[in-house]
């Protein structure tokens, strides 16, 4: 065999010698291929650097209040930012606002839609990169080679406010509804005024029990609004329904001893709410379980 001729073992130190500057090559040609799609992304983030301040602040600490006004789903607050801006724009004077206040809502819906939209297009972009390196990789054989997607132009908004829309949102509506001109009217219009819940006419709490080793059962209920339940239990042939406790943390434990030492033992429960001392609303479902000794 000549000099320059190598056995499989000789060959395959030299090739893992080659393996690193391979892969380094790949990572590049990829992170090359991202390169404008992270640019993209970024574009609203540089913009926020010069952007003016808005007329309404946020206050130190402030979150989001809870409210029933406010879609969850994204697609649908943009929809009602859209109304809510329109419509405060008609009543602002009225409830103690200023014209610059209205441009700050009105900036600050344009820029709640553009991050929305945004996040939604490249999303679906994501999708349609996946699908081409998958036909690339898997093909099947023989197929027109597809065209490269493309990097869609989303321009952002002429004037970027500050981060914390729905915070500051939160600010508006309670200042609104604090104003004395402040109508029910006006609240409906606009879309601040929720449903609010009403609580059922007979609560019945929901609740698990738990077989656990020396003859323990233990008892998870969800508490809701209540201050506690109020625990019945039947074991054994028992007929008559035994108040064992009141509970006004969850999970309650029940460690009584079995009636017959060291044997498996049938029991039932059931929980009723109360409320400040008083029984309330209907009994759980109830629930049978056995004990391990």
């Amino acid at each position: 065999m000549g000099a320059s001729a190598l056995t499989p073992d000789a060959r395959a130190p030299k090739f893992a010698a080659h393996a690193p500057s391979l892969a380094a090559t790949a990572i590049e040609s990829v992170a090359r291929a991202v390169g404008s799609t992270a640019h993209a992304l970024n574009i609203a983030h540089h913009a926020s650097q010069s952007a003016a301040q808005s007329r309404i602040p946020i206050q130190q600490g402030e979150t989001l209040m809870a409210n029933a006004y406010l879609p969850r789903d994204e697609a649908g607050q943009v929809i009602w930012y859209n109304n809510f801006q329109l419509k405060f724009a008609t009543y602002a004077l009225t409830i103690g606002f200023v014209a610059g206040d209205v441009t700050a809502v009105q900036n600050d819906y344009a820029m709640l839609a553009y991050t929305i939209n945004l996040a939604a297009v490249f999303k679906e972009e994501a999708k349609e990169r996946v699908q081409y390196k998958d036909t690339f990789l898997d093909g099947p054989l023989g197929i027109v080679t597809p065209a490269a997607p493309t990097i869609p132009t989303i321009a952002p908004p002429a004037v970027i406010p500050p981060p914390g829309i729905l915070p500051r949102l939160s600010a508006i509506v309670q200042r609104i509804k604090a104003h004395p001109n402040y109508t029910e009217a006006m609240g409906q219009d606009m879309g601040i005024v929720g449903a609010t819940p009403k609580p059922p006419a007979n609560p019945k709490p929901t609740a698990t029990a738990e077989a656990q080793p020396n003859s323990e059962i233990l008892l998870k209920w969800v508490k809701g609004a209540f201050d506690g339940v109020h625990i019945e239990s039947q074991r054994a042939g028992e007929t008559t329904w035994t108040l064992i406790g009141m509970d006004t943390s969850s999970p309650y434990r029940d460690s009584r001893a079995p009636l017959v030492a060291g044997q498996p033992e049938v029991r039932r429960y059931r929980l009723r709410y109360f409320k400040n001392d008083t029984p309330l609303g209907d009994y759980s479902d109830i629930m049978t379980v056995t004990t391990i000794p």
